[in-house]
């Protein structure tokens, strides 16, 4: 279903006056396909905003224990928790190998932004092989 909707929707215009999340970066491929990749992974996470499950996250088991329930048990890939800290800010590198990634990357987001009341930054990075998803809070540049 999501392979048809993709196919469907490249090629289409994007309204131009609609403004991309902020916080969203997307490395690795040309200009066009990373206005519909962010587009996907935005609707994702709308899509998991608009549900009740509760996340609690005080450490790396407990991300481990929502990706199996909410991605992998679903089969919406494999996705493995590199990097985790909780100090003085809430960080996760996670490692994504799936067939429908914008859909894994749009759930991780929601499920980050529901654990800890924020919106967060996002930075996607693209590789022949391999997607890494790195999560961590807004932060205020005063400079």
């Amino acid at each position: 279903i999501l392979h048809r909707l993709f196919e469907s929707i490249v090629g289409r215009p994007f309204n131009s006056e609609r403004r991309p999340r902020e916080g969203l970066h997307v490395t690795g491929i040309s200009e066009n396909p990373t206005m519909l990749f962010k587009t996907l992974i935005e609707s994702s996470s709308a899509m998991f905003d608009a549900s009740d499950y509760s996340i609690f996250i005080q450490n790396q088991d407990d991300w481990e224990s929502h990706l199996q329930h909410n991605i992998r048990s679903r089969g919406f890939g494999d996705v493995s928790v590199e990097d985790f800290a909780m100090d003085e800010s809430p960080t996760v590198r996670m490692a994504i190998r799936s067939p429908v990634p914008t859909f894994a990357i749009g759930l991780m987001v929601g499920m980050w932004e529901r654990a800890h009341g924020s919106p967060c930054m996002c930075k996607v990075e693209i590789s022949s092989d391999l997607l890494t998803v790195s999560l961590y809070p807004r932060s205020v540049d005063y400079a």
